[in-house]
């Protein structure tokens, strides 16, 4: 499986999308996606469900990121076996 490349925040910019972060429905990070400006609203981001704009920390291998949604924030958690 290949890798999509991650455009450069200059990139996004010209385009008028910014980089989100997209979750499952439990939460757990998994992977890059981008918004698109509102074309009714210049400068607001239509934000694809469950992603969130937030960049997850790092997490090492045997860990993954999960993003509470009550807390409004990314915790770090053990992979489950």
């Amino acid at each position: 499986m290949s890798e999509t490349k991650r455009l450069s925040k200059k990139e996004l910019k010209k385009l008028k999308q910014i980089e989100v972060f997209q979750t499952r429905p439990d939460g757990v990070f998994i992977g890059y996606t981008v918004a698109d400006e509102s074309p009714m609203d210049p400068g607001e981001y239509l934000i694809p469900g469950g992603a969130v704009r937030e960049e997850p920390p790092e997490f090492g291998e045997g860990s993954r990121a999960r993003y509470d949604w009550q807390a409004a924030a990314w915790i770090i958690e053990p992979n489950p076996e």
